[in-house]
């Protein structure tokens, strides 16, 4: 999502309930980095809104990142169950880019495209990443429901775009990701191997000190 498409929903979210604290400005770029980590779209962001505002009642400003993440993922359990509910699921089978939600996550974000490749590749940056709509049976059916919507929403929010779409800008996707993940599992190992040494070494030097005592006193 663009920085003005989320700023577009995180002000109108903030007007309708009444979160335009200086604290809550913090809170919204911490839902941010989050949303994007899940794949949420911008239009589903706006019918979360449209949820809380319509059938939540009494929920806490403090609710409101579970709400959101509880209507979307909803949501998409309920298109993967329509997509379901086309053919046998024994004829579909189980889709292994979206894992039958119709989105695939975790794609690397447009923005942080490089002509030598994805930025948190090769500078130490945070990865950004996106959703895109998948090519599956589960994938249809949501861009069959947009295509039922009226003019009105069509016109007030973008259709999602597609993973073929997606791939035709980014053909390197599934590489960068794959190296990503590598790059992130080297450095977990290597913090974790880090963070062991520091905890021995109090122990390591207390060691030598007996040592060195008992060679002393021989």
């Amino acid at each position: 999502m663009t920085d003005a498409d989320y700023a577009d929903w995180a002000d109108r979210h903030a007007a309708l309930f009444s979160m335009g604290r200086e604290d809550d400005a913090g809170m919204f770029l911490q839902w941010r980095r989050e949303f994007e980590a899940m794949g949420f779209t911008v239009a589903e962001l706006h019918g979360a809104t449209d949820w809380i505002s319509r059938e939540s009642k009494g929920i806490t400003r403090w609710d409101h990142l579970q709400a959101i993440r509880d209507h979307v993922r909803n949501g998409r359990r309920f298109a993967a169950s329509k997509a379901r509910a086309t053919v046998g699921e024994s004829d579909r089978g189980t889709c292994s880019k979206c894992s039958d939600t119709g989105y695939v996550c975790g794609l690397p974000h447009l923005s942080q495209l490089r002509p030598e490749g994805w930025l948190p590749l090769f500078a130490d940056v945070p990865a950004l990443t996106q959703a895109a709509v998948c090519t599956c049976l589960a994938g249809k059916w949501i861009y069959d429901a947009w295509n039922d919507k009226d003019q009105k929403y069509k016109d007030h929010y973008r259709k999602p775009q597609s993973l073929v779409e997606y791939t035709r800008l980014n053909p390197q996707w599934e590489a960068q990701m794959r190296d990503y993940a590598e790059q992130r599992r080297l450095k977990i190992a290597s913090d974790s191997v880090t963070k062991h040494a520091d905890k021995s070494k109090p122990l390591a030097s207390i060691l030598q000190k007996v040592l060195d005592s008992r060679l002393t006193n021989r």
